[in-house]
């Protein structure tokens, strides 16, 4: 086999060289941000004229496909106004792209670029050598190559075979692969180009869209908090909602989400884990006899085995030993609030506020809602102890019941007194008659989004716990501080009408309580319905949350406090992409039909 030639740049006393050599190794030499504003420079400038509907005008442009089509096309043929270019590939084009890099855009011609002969364009008057090198580096993105951090100049344009293999060994990028790589290189590689670090030090991951498969973990922490809207961070520019999904479908199907469905296990497998999962016992004899007879691969009988099952009270087991622990009610134990501050408090009001949620979930699955209706539901279950803490008229008696919600700010989990006195300090000390808007923040966070915490600087300064919280971290030095909590800090700030006992309250220690706040993407919100509408705009990330958590369950017994792993990631979007409507009972059936997850 004869070795295939490849033009590089010999850099001699700062000069360069023309020469020839065997191919090199693949190697990046241009970035996701150059590629992705030679994009924009093709669309405004060059695309401006260079179309179908303009052929033949303006001193007869030739055509130049657009970019939805611009992979394949390509490949084809690439016009200008004297005829077809020959594709990106061979010695005899690469070594003449060369010599225009080298020579003319040292020299600030005006057209130097691989596609265009050396006229000025109408439009492509104000483009500098700048300009060039972009819409060089976006081709070659466009026909495989990948970004990395090393700039595109014109003494590293080259060698163009050896950054961009896909010219003449592999397929150019999919239409999608473009969009992705185009929207990394516009929204996170200015950041995360593997050499600068977070607030708290930590060295970011490099982005590259050509290599999700490769580099999984990044890229599952990436699609979690894209879907989660916590990223790009407050103040970037961000896609708009049809990009960004468009970037998490290649995302799901590069880690594997689309490739068919979850293997399934059999009938009696799946009786056994259906009663682990929902009674921690035995199957009964009904369930026994539907997975005997091989009908638990149906699904109408799964479900309705299901729905019969959580009729049961032995559902209750389900609550306790998943939803109990998940949604950290398991810590409400520990709580024991300082009477000097909450002198009305007992033990008893301590229990029922857990009770309240326990009905309420297991009321939700036996209703078989949408999980997202966790958050959204206008009814609880209450007594008169309770009802008399909310300022809730017309119940009594110590019987818990089930009673419609006239106010929506106690509508679903954020509006129950458990969730708000877990999410409060509760030791005695001098701070703990206040919110902490940081551990709220983080609650929401991690429970309905399943975005990643960031990492907390070292040496943050801290509060002064014999006043407020809240008002400190609302004025706390933006380095290193408020530049990392504004980021995640609105989520608790939109909390503080509720007390750390999680009653209604206007004013707080220091006067009028202030839940106003800004999240990450700009939103500007006050209060808890707010904050439920801005987190509704994103039901998908819930759903693979509690798809993630579920199958963690179901596999170990235990549930994990972190985000998820890039496998349960994967399985959960498998999942979740085969239902078109989704409900406990649809999810559940799916969890328990999947092979187990691997254990360590």
């Amino acid at each position: 086999m004869r070795n295939r030639l490849v033009v590089v740049t010999i850099v001699v006393a700062g000069s360069a060289v023309l020469g020839f050599t065997q191919e090199s190794p693949t190697s990046s030499v241009f970035t996701a941000a150059q590629a992705a504003a030679g994009r924009t420079a093709y669309e405004s400038v060059c695309f401006n004229c260079h179309q179908a509907s303009l052929a033949g005008r303006r001193g007869e442009p030739g055509e130049l496909p657009p970019v939805a089509s611009l992979p394949q096309d390509m490949q084809k043929a690439i016009k200008n106004a004297g005829g077809k270019v020959p594709p990106l590939a061979g010695p005899d084009f690469l070594a003449r792209w060369a010599e225009r890099t080298t020579a003319d855009l040292s020299k600030r011609v005006k057209v130097a670029s691989p596609f265009l002969k050396a006229v000025t364009p109408p439009l492509a008057e104000d483009l500098d050598e700048n300009a060039y090198l972009n819409l060089t580096a976006f081709i070659l993105q466009a026909n495989g190559a990948r970004a990395g951090a090393q700039e595109l100049t014109e003494t590293t344009a080259v060698p163009l075979r050896a950054v961009a293999p896909g010219v003449s060994s592999r397929p150019a990028l999919s239409a999608r692969d473009l969009e992705v790589s185009s929207a990394v290189g516009t929204y996170c590689s200015g950041c995360h180009d593997g050499r600068m670090r977070s607030p708290s030090g930590i060295l970011l991951d490099q982005l590259d869209a050509t290599q999700i498969s490769t580099n999984r973990e990044v890229w599952s922490r990436a699609y979690r908090q894209l879907q989660a809207g916590t990223m790009p961070p407050v103040g970037a520019p961000r896609p708009n909602r049809a990009t960004s999904d468009a970037v998490l479908v290649s995302i799901e199907e590069a880690l594997g989400a689309s490739a068919g469905r979850l293997q399934a296990a059999n009938s009696l497998a799946v009786a056994n884990r259906l009663a682990t999962l929902l009674w921690n016992g035995e199957p009964d004899a009904s369930l026994l006899d539907a997975a005997q007879r091989h009908r638990l691969s149906d699904p109408v009988t799964l479900q309705l085995q299901i729905h019969r099952m959580l009729a049961d009270d032995r559902a209750q087991a389900f609550v306790s030993n998943f939803f109990v622990p998940w949604l950290e009610l398991d810590k409400l134990s520990k709580s024991d609030p300082d009477k000097k501050f909450f002198p009305d408090y007992d033990v008893s009001l301590r229990d029922s506020l857990a009770k309240e949620t326990e009905l309420f979930v297991l009321g939700q699955l036996r209703d078989d809602r949408d999980p997202v209706e966790l958050w959204t539901a206008d009814s609880t279950f209450l007594n008169e102890q309770l009802a008399n803490h909310y300022g809730i008229p017309n119940v009594s008696g110590s019987q818990f019941r089930r009673v419609s919600l006239s106010s929506p700010e106690r509508q679903g989990l954020l509006g129950q007194g458990s969730i708000l006195m877990v999410t409060s300090r509760h030791q005695h000390g001098v701070d703990a008659a206040y919110t902490t808007p940081a551990t709220r923040a983080k609650w929401v966070r991690l429970h309905f989004l399943g975005a990643p915490l960031p990492r907390p600087f070292p040496g943050a300064q801290p509060v002064k716990p014999e006043l407020p919280i809240t008002p400190q971290t609302r004025v706390l030095p933006a380095e290193p501080c408020t530049n990392c909590h504004r980021n995640f800090f609105p989520l608790g700030y939109a909390l503080e009408n509720f007390d750390p006992l999680g009653r209604w309250r206007t004013y707080d220690q220091v006067g009028p309580v202030d839940a106003s706040g800004t999240f990450v993407d700009g939103t500007s919100t006050n209060g808890v319905v707010e904050l439920r509408r801005v987190l509704l705009q994103r039901p998908e990330a819930f759903r693979t949350t509690i798809t993630e958590k579920l199958l963690v369950y179901s596999s170990t017994g235990s549930v994990p406090a972190s985000s998820g792993s890039t496998e349960t990631l994967i399985r959960a979007r498998q999942i979740l992409r085969s239902m078109q409507n989704a409900s406990w009972s649809a999810v559940i059936a799916a969890v328990v039909q999947a092979e187990p997850l691997a254990t360590k």
